[in-house]
């Protein structure tokens, strides 16, 4: 950096200053066997990638898709298996798959809703941050403007970092409630990166992130992305930079690590 460039950081709040990919990843499955009637044979991490770095509105049409599409495999499976029951069968498969279509718009819409309600019941009774999170932001607020992108609705993120004691630590704070429901998960991303910016025009931004989809789109937005935590091999490489924890890294160190803007 110059004597005129200033860090700034954008920092995850979901992944990366919150715990909050099990009980998001439950939720959502939750929320899709209470809408569609069906129960996806998926382990808990399947549940959590899909939330990861994306909204419950964003990860709800995957997950509703895949149960639909596993439904009608399944009958598939069964119309084959069994030709005495063919019309039997046919007539059940039609009823599971046009109760709920995967391209089902308010089907989609309720099993977001229900999932942000049941994660959001969670979240008020307060959720954990990682080992050292509050200590980090607050090392880090003390020499740079700090920026929190969070999936999870405003009014849970608020409550999580109220009880934690860092409400004046972030120049602002950006939530599932800031986009569109149908924006790309990079939007998020980029308007902190435009906030941070109309801020410190000069600021070398970094991105705290969690993982593949939060690489991507801090990256696409300008910032160096340094991802955090036991990522996949293949996940970490994707990113600018990784370090092992957040208890186990400085606030200067990442501060450091920002690359500076490509000139035109």
């Amino acid at each position: 950096m110059t004597h005129t460039e200033r860090p700034a950081l954008l920092v995850a709040f979901d992944d990366v200053l919150a715990n909050t990919a099990a009980e998001r990843g439950t939720a959502l499955r939750d929320a899709v066997r209470e809408v569609t009637g069906r129960t996806i044979p998926r382990d808990a991490d399947q549940w959590s990638a899909w939330c990861e770095g994306r909204t419950f509105a964003a990860a709800a049409r995957d997950a509703v898709r895949q149960a639909t599409g596993e439904t009608a495999n399944t009958a598939n499976t069964a119309n084959t298996a069994n030709t005495a029951n063919t019309a039997n069968t046919a007539n059940t498969a039609n009823t599971a798959n046009t109760a709920v279509p995967a391209d089902d718009e308010s089907a989609i819409a309720l099993v977001a809703l229900v999932a942000e309600r049941q994660f959001s019941a969670r979240a008020q009774r307060g959720l954990a941050l990682h080992d050292g999170a509050a200590a980090f932001v607050r090392a880090a607020a003390a020499h740079a403007p700090l920026g929190l992108i969070a999936w999870s609705a405003r009014r849970d993120v608020a409550t999580t970092i109220a009880f934690a004691g860092l409400e004046d630590a972030f120049t602002f704070v950006i939530t599932a409630d800031d986009a569109a429901d149908d924006a790309p998960p990079a939007a998020r991303w980029a308007l902190g990166v435009t906030r941070l910016r109309t801020r410190a025009p000069q600021a070398v931004i970094s991105a705290l992130v969690g993982g593949l989809t939060a690489i991507h789109g801090a990256r696409a937005a300008g910032a160096t992305a340094v991802a955090v935590g036991a990522l996949p091999t293949e996940t970490a490489f994707l990113a600018d930079r990784w370090v092992p924890a957040v208890d186990a890294t400085h606030a200067d160190d990442v501060l450091a690590l920002a690359r500076r803007p490509e000139l035109p």
